[in-house]
Parts: structure tokens; C-alpha cells; sequence
């Protein structure tokens, strides 16, 4: 039986190229969610024959394209755009169009996957005092995954630049695939309820919490801004690289900004040659996830499921 892949924001395809490396012969993408025009090009060139849809405003639903009951998905993964956070974004946060997460929500709870890889920017864990990475991961919980996020920087797999990412992994539990849609739909409006009558007062407390901590962690980098062993990459764990403005700022803006956490320094700042398609494609790279650490959580994913469907058969 295939392994069944929905892709969202899909770029040029990193995470089916790591699935494909992973699953081989038994791997099979049943869509891609893409609106950049060179993207589309580069996944029907490379992954053809598989349907690309161009918004994901109108992907599923009553008035979209049919998702969830006709075809089991296995995988479902995507970068959601993280623009409406970013200083130059104009920081409309959750009140900018380009706050996709709801959307690829929704998708989830049509799709019911039995397993998400998300990934975005590490300034995700500090977006409004650390409440929208903490409402997503309620989210899937509340839609039944059990949830596990990782920061991975892309050197981890001997990439030339740090760029530490967001993974966010949920995998449904068992009551949540026995499910029907109605009752998950029932579940998700009282799961709604619940959290309305608690979030102003979880609200006020998670966020004094937060910002005092914020303030500590700033308050103990300025202490050390002047230490000439800040880089020391064995003391990663204990010592960040102080930025000269707000390192907040910096981290919010790498998903459209060639700083240290984005562009590699050998692209960042290359003068672009006349070749065609040269800016869309150093973009284009510049947005893509890493295929190889996808490909290292994907085998994870595949051990887990393996293992499982053991334990059924046994």
C-alpha cells in the first residue's frame, strides 16, 4: 500500500523530494498547494502527472476541491508563510492575509492525516510573546495529535549556514482515527467553547510569564555582549549571538531577509547574473526547507509506522 503525501506551500518541492528518498517505490504525492507561478513550474517538472492546486483559500471545503472522505493521506506536510510577523511584513500578525496557519488548520481537519510535519522560522516560538506558537500546538492537540517541535538548524546536516528552523510533528492518536468527521467536527466546536471561557484569563497570565522571561534572557545577553568567547559554537547551548538590534526583529524577518539564519553567506549579497529565471530560482532556494533533515524525521516517521502495523499484525 502507498504512502499517501498531501503537500501544502509547497515551494519547489523539498519535503517530496525527502519523502521520495524515504518511501521510494511505495511513495505516492496526491497533491501539491502552490502559488508562486516559478514553483509550479519547477514541481511539474520535476513531479509529473501530480495536481497542483494554486491557493489554499480554495483548497477543500463545500467550494474548493474535494478533500478528506475520497482518499486516505498519510503525510501531511507545509511551511505556512510567516510574512504577517516579520518588521518588514508590517507586522499585521494574525489580521494579515498572509496568516495561513487557519487555512492549512482546516485542511488538516478535512485531510485527518496520520501524520503533519510543519516548519517555519525560529522566531515562531517568540511571535507575540510566545502565543501563537503556543496556539498552534493547542490546535493540533485539540484536533487530536500528539505534538513534539524541534529546533533543527540546517548545519545540523553540514549545510554552510546555522538557519535554525521550527519542526512541529504530531502524530493522531489512536481515538482520533476512529473518528468519524461529524464527531470530530462536534468535538472541535465544544473544544472551542472550552477555550473561549478560559483564554482571557491563560491569556494575561502566559504572557506576564513570557515577557518577564524574555526580558531576563535579554537582560543576561547584554551582560555578556562584550565576551569574546560568544561565538563558541561548543557553548551554543548556553550562549546565543547578541544582535546589535532587537534579536526578536531579526529572527521574525530571516523568512524574507538574507541575514545569517536564512541565505547562506555564500548567496547572501551575490550579484545576480543575467541567466534566466535567476532571481526566482535564488528565492525560490532561499524559501525551501532542508530535504535532508526532513528526510531524517521522515525515516523516524517511518520506523514509528512500521513498528505499528507489526504490533497490529502480531
Amino acid at each position: 500500500m502507498a504512502f499517501r503525501h498531501l503537500d501544502l506551500f509547497s515551494g519547489i518541492g523539498g519535503f517530496a523530494y525527502a519523502a521520495q528518498q524515504v518511501w521510494d517505490d511505495d511513495y505516492e504525492c496526491v497533491g501539491f498547494v502552490e502559488i508562486d507561478p516559478f514553483c509550479q513550474a519547477v514541481l511539474k517538472l520535476r513531479f509529473p502527472g501530480v495536481p497542483i492546486h494554486d491557493d489554499i483559500k480554495t483548497f477543500g471545503g463545500e467550494q474548493g476541491e474535494p478533500i478528506g472522505e475520497e482518499s486516505r493521506i498519510d503525510l501531511l506536510t507545509g511551511g505556512f508563510p510567516c510574512q504577517p510577523f516579520s518588521a518588514a511584513g508590517l507586522r499585521r500578525g494574525k489580521a494579515d492575509n498572509r496568516w495561513l496557519w487557519k487555512d492549512m488548520l482546516r485542511v488538516i481537519q478535512e485531510v485527518r492525516p496520520s501524520w503533519i510535519i510543519a516548519e517555519n522560522v525560529y522566531g515562531l516560538l517568540t511571535m507575540q510573546g510566545g502565543l501563537v506558537f503556543d496556539e498552534i500546538i493547542s490546535d493540533m492537540e485539540n484536533e487530536g495529535y500528539e505534538v513534539q517541535p524541534f529546533i533543527i538548524p540546517a548545519c545540523a546536516k553540514n549545510a554552510p549556514h546555522r538557519r535554525d528552523r521550527v519542526w512541529i510533528i504530531g502524530n493522531a492518536t489512536e481515538t482520533r482515527l476512529q473518528k468519524s468527521p461529524a464527531e470530530e467536527q462536534q468535538e472541535s466546536v465544544q473544544d472551542a467553547e472550552r477555550r473561549n471561557r478560559t483564554d482571557v484569563n491563560n491569556t494575561a497570565i502566559r504572557s506576564e510569564d513570557q515577557e518577564r522571561e524574555i526580558q531576563e534572557w535579554q537582560n543576561a545577553e547584554s551582560n555578556r555582549s562584550d565576551s569574546p568567547d560568544r561565538g563558541d559554537v561548543n557553548n551554543t547551548n548556553s550562549r546565543r549571538q547578541t544582535w546589535r538590534i532587537d534579536w526578536r526583529d531579526v529572527a521574525l524577518a530571516t523568512c524574507i531577509r538574507g541575514v545569517d539564519d536564512g541565505i547562506s553567506a555564500r548567496l547572501d549579497g551575490l550579484e545576480l547574473s543575467a541567466a534566466k529565471h535567476r532571481m526566482e530560482r535564488i528565492r525560490a532556494l532561499g524559501n525551501s526547507i532542508i530535504p535532508q533533515i526532513a528526510i531524517e524525521l521522515m525515516m523516524g516517521i517511518k520506523y514509528a509506522t512500521e513498528k505499528t502495523e507489526q504490533g497490529a499484525m502480531g
